[in-house]
Parts: structure tokens; sequence; C-alpha cells
């Protein structure tokens, strides 16, 4: 790496999902020549680095990959204590919670630790650096499914909703620091493996689409996205339903 370029520490949890995957592809493909990123990547799975390592611009970046617990304190304290400084970090972790298996506590507590616990986890410890810094910005996955509960999925929505509730906080934590900056960021319907078993329909995107907003998102410092942004419409209008309506229907 060339003295003179600017290194980018990037931190990505759930480093294995598709939207992340994109996300990384992306941003190696719009890497300019004077920077060098380094990727530090987290992820309960086994990583896979195969499809970065052909990308034109390769002698640009790093690849650092962490198989961890993404629940456990002391693995969370040891992986950040190896890195300096944290420019950028997104939390892609994420499973789409079956209604049906909640019955059973322990996949429900499974469920909900790592759709919301791994996220005040992993961004407490990640703000501290940025306190430290007086820098830096951290993007939260939500989902359009915490803008309304609805009986087919409220207990993922939950889950979304409550990071949508901790984001701000955070937002109003750091309202002095003018270097540090917050997105949350809430996709509709994406067809990915995590949601290969329903039936796509033409308001369904792709995490290419997905990453892509992210991308614009950060550039422009924004603090809530929508994405694909005809959500935003849509979420208006089911976030707006009255109750003797809402409740008759059945999505």
């Amino acid at each position: 790496m060339n003295k003179t370029s600017k290194n980018i520490d990037i931190v990505i949890i759930g480093s294995t999902s598709y939207i992340a995957k994109s996300y990384i592809k992306k941003t190696i493909d719009e890497l300019s020549p004077e920077c060098h990123i380094n990727f530090h990547l987290f992820s309960r799975l086994e990583p896979s680095t195969n499809i970065f390592e052909n990308e034109p611009r390769s002698v640009n970046f790093t690849l650092m990959n962490y198989q961890i617990d993404i629940l456990c304190p002391k693995e969370i304290e040891n992986c950040l204590q190896k890195i300096e400084k944290i420019d950028k970090a997104l939390l892609f972790q994420g499973s789409l919670t079956d209604n049906e298996k909640s019955t059973n506590l322990n996949y429900l507590r499974e469920q909900v630790d790592v759709n919301l616990t791994s996220y005040i986890l992993w961004s407490e410890k990640i703000v501290k650096f940025f306190e430290k810094q007086t820098f830096g910005h951290l993007i939260l996955i939500g989902s359009v499914a915490g803008d309304r509960a609805r009986k087919k999925n409220y207990i993922y929505g939950t889950s979304k909703a409550s990071i949508e509730f901790y984001i701000k906080g955070l937002n109003h934590r750091f309202f002095s620091y003018k270097e540090v900056f917050f997105t949350l960021v809430k996709p509709g319907l994406i067809d990915t493996p995590m949601t290969k078993d329903f039936e796509k329909g033409f308001i369904w995107s792709t995490a290419d689409k997905v990453a892509e907003d992210i991308t614009k998102a950060i550039k422009r410092k924004k603090f809530l996205v929508y994405t694909p942004n005809y959500w935003r419409f849509i979420m208006f209008v089911i976030r707006n339903l009255p109750n003797i309506i809402f409740n008759r229907t059945n999505f």
C-alpha cells in the first residue's frame, strides 16, 4: 500500500449475509486508487471470501475474517481490541422468526438475541470507539416489519422496532459530536435465502439494490432510509390505517 493512501477501517457484523456481501462488493468496486480499506468481517458462520478475491482492485483492500459467537461479550471484547479505529460499522446479522415456532422458548430467546440483543452488544462497544475518536458512522439494519405490528411477524417486528428506538437514543446521545453519524436502514421484501420460501411479487427487491441504497445513505449521512424507497409510501399508508380496518387485514 502506498504511504499516501487513505486507510479506512470498516467493521461488518453478519458478513456472510447476502446484503453484506453485496455491500462489500459495491464498496470495493467504487474504491478510489488512493484509498485502502481494511474490512473486519465477523460472522457466526464460516466465512467465504473467494467471491471478493478476484475483484480488479484487490490490492486496495484487506479482508480479515472472524468466525465468532456474536452474542458472547468476551469474544466481542477480544475481537474489537484488535482494531485500532473504526470509520464505519455495519450490522447485518438477523434471522426471520417463525411465529409458529415461538412456543419453543429456547428458539424464541435465540431469535430475540440474534435480532436485537446482538445489535445492542456490538453497538455499545463500537460507539466507545466513536467517543474516543470523535468520528465514525454506525449503520444498523432494521426492517419495515418494525413499523407496525402484524400477526404474521410481530416477534421479528418487535426486535426491529426496538432497534429503531435504540438507534434514536444513540443519535440523541451523540448529537454534539459533529463527525459521528447513525443510519437506520429499513429494507422491504428482499429476495435472499432468508426468504426463499416466500412467493415473490412485483414489490420484491434484491440484495444489490439494498446495498446500493445503503451506500448512498452513508454518503449523504442520512439517518433513515427505506429501501427500495417506495416502501416509505407503502408503510406510511399501513402505519396510518385505523385499527378497525387494519385488524381485518390478513397481511
